[in-house]
């Protein structure tokens, strides 16, 4: 994901700036690849992780998630990402705001305690209430600011760092826990293949003392 974000994009956000350029649409190709850039990186930096988390979810992953104690958490964690949110986008800077990387606090805590599934879903979250805010409501920005138009590339770099600090533990976890369940899954069929060891063994041990006891 983090190469198709990163290069395939590349070529796509040149022809795109051309063409701007060349039709009269911008006055800067610089400008008009960043934005293009980054507005395909960060789609599929946001989108395909939560495509892919919601899509191969097992049934037992909905029903770990489904208890009480887990959605009230679930909750909690959406109303402190709201409010982190909005706190940024009005009692700040907006996105300009220079202590902006405290929106990835709850993106860490998704990822350590939901996993993958959690961690794109409240990322995904995220995105859209700081795309709002910042590019509907122009929150925390000035006139030169908008004019300028630069907030709208801070804003995608801002959102596809959250993304990767929020999504890369999630999956270090998720790689980790599979790995356990396969450790054990590998330990109980070796118990299981020693039982059998040891009850062929007794049964060929008494099998041969019949034989010897028969003969003699």
């Amino acid at each position: 994901l983090g190469f198709a974000a990163a290069l395939s994009t590349v070529p796509g956000a040149a022809i795109g700036a051309t063409a701007l350029v060349v039709f009269g649409l911008s006055d800067s190709f610089v400008q008009s690849w960043k934005v293009w850039w980054g507005s395909t990186a960060m789609a599929i930096l946001l989108l395909s992780p939560f495509i892919f988390a919601w899509s191969s979810a097992s049934r037992a992953d909905f029903q770990r998630y489904a208890q009480p104690t887990r959605l009230l958490e679930a909750a909690l964690l959406s109303m402190v990402l709201i409010t982190i949110t909005v706190d940024l986008m009005f009692q700040e800077h907006g996105i300009m705001a220079p202590n902006k990387g405290r929106m990835i606090l709850p993106l860490l805590w998704a990822g350590l305690r939901f996993g993958l599934l959690g961690a794109a879903t409240a990322t995904l979250l995220l995105s859209v209430l700081v795309a709002f805010f910042t590019t509907q409501l122009h929150a925390g920005l000035t006139p030169d600011q908008i004019a300028s138009g630069e907030y709208v590339f801070v804003m995608q770099m801002a959102l596809v760092a959250a993304a990767l600090v929020g999504l890369i533990p999630a999956i270090v976890l998720g790689e980790r826990d599979e790995k356990m369940l396969a450790l054990r899954a590998s330990e109980e069929r070796l118990r299981q293949l020693s039982r059998h060891l040891v009850e062929v063994e007794e049964t060929e041990r008494r099998n041969i003392n019949r034989e010897l006891h028969d003969r003699i």
